[in-house]
This record gives C-alpha cells, structure tokens and sequence, in this order.
C-alpha cells in the first residue's frame, strides 16, 4: 500500500450480529478467501446487541498509510 489516505466510497454494513464487543479491524483484498492486509483499533468499543448491526456510512472510514 503506497503512502497516502484510503476512504470508503460506499456503505459497509454487517447485519444480524451477535450479542458482542467490537474493538479492532481488518482489511483484506476480497471477500472471502482473500489476504490479510493490515488492522488497528476502533477508537471507541463498538456495543452489539443480538440481531444488531455495524453500519459505515462512505467516508466514515479513513485508513492512513505511510
């Protein structure tokens, strides 16, 4: 990954979600199947109820390399 700023252009969204605490994240380069790139912490623990879900509106997510 060259230096520089990466930010989502679309909406992520991860539904019916167990009961749980989200602390970290992950990038990989596909969907399933795919490498792992890179990860770090949510500034903030994500809350999730059962049945919840995680939504990322575009240009929520921001990933800095470099």
């Amino acid at each position: 990954l060259a230096a520089g700023t990466v930010v989502n252009a679309d909406r992520i969204e991860f539904n019916d979600l167990p009961e749980s605490r989200i602390t970290h994240w992950g990038i990989w380069d596909a969907s399933s199947g795919g490498n792992y790139l890179f990860s770090g912490t949510f500034s903030e623990t994500k809350r999730m109820t059962r049945g919840g879900f995680l939504r990322f509106e575009p240009a929520d997510l921001r990933v800095q390399a470099g």
